[in-house]
């Protein structure tokens, strides 16, 4: 099970961007991590795979455990070797290297040279272009490359960051199957994404985070009809008035009730 206690990450020794949020991802489980943006959801996965200090941020406390094993003061390599991948935000491939590079450098702590071809089989379309730069993919072809990416380390976690952003429907049903057949192979899951519904359809469990905390959490299909879920995620019924000051004071007033 990966734990996180009562974790408080501060950017540039003063911005306090996590205030205390505690989850649980259990071995085998599909988690979701919703939340709007600047929420700190992307922090939080910064703290688990060790990619904090790139972007000058730090824990100052909390603990972040994977089967026991702190994590906290773990560089990004280690935590890969652990079995910890993450999928970041915006894709990032490597715009200048080919497909098959990029594959291979997902697969630099566990020598996993064979690996490939298990993706090209999943992937025809990346087969198809091992050769070619990665820059030229489409924003779907590219993120299915990020995800295999990933793959190549072999993690037994993965964290996977806005997968369905910027992408068409249609694309986004196909990054939705490719989660669960991972999900299906054993993999675990933690999944940010601010779509609701699509998250919640895929996750068995979810939390929701606003300015830094938990504000709320519970089985995906309670989520699905809890009030305030509907009301402020999922296209609930609209309200006449000042519609927008309302819905705020309201969620505020519910989270810290």
């Amino acid at each position: 099970m990966l734990v996180v206690s009562g974790l408080e990450v501060v950017y540039h020794q003063v911005v306090k961007v996590l205030k205390g949020p505690s989850l649980q991802v259990p071995e085998g489980e599909i988690v979701t991590l919703l939340g709007p943006n600047g929420a700190g959801k992307t922090t939080l996965l910064r703290a688990l795979s060790g990619l904090l200090n790139v972007h000058d941020g730090a824990i100052t406390k909390g603990q972040i455990t994977w089967k026991g094993q702190d994590l906290t003061k773990l560089g990004a390599d280690e935590i890969v070797r652990l079995g910890i991948s993450q999928v970041l935000e915006g894709r990032r491939i490597l715009a200048d290297l080919t497909v098959a590079e990029n594959l291979r450098a997902g697969a630099y702590s566990n020598r996993a040279d064979g690996l490939a071809s298990t993706f090209y089989e999943r992937f025809p379309i990346l087969g198809q272009r091992r050769d070619q730069k990665a820059g030229y993919l489409s924003g779907g072809e590219q993120q299915m490359l990020a995800i295999a990416r990933a793959l190549m380390a072999r993690p037994k976690v993965l964290l996977l960051d806005e997968p369905s952003l910027g992408l068409a429907p249609k694309i986004v049903q196909e990054v939705a199957d490719l989660i669960r057949e991972i999900h299906q192979d054993g993999c675990t899951v933690l999944l940010v994404e601010q779509n609701a519904r699509l998250a919640l359809g895929l996750a068995s469990y979810g939390y929701v985070m606003e300015t830094g905390k938990i504000v709320l959490d519970g089985n995906s299909e309670d989520l699905l009809e809890d009030k305030d879920m509907q009301e402020f995620y999922l296209g609930g019924a609209h309200e006449e008035g000042a519609f927008r000051n309302v819905k705020h004071y309201r969620r505020r007033k519910r989270w810290l009730a």
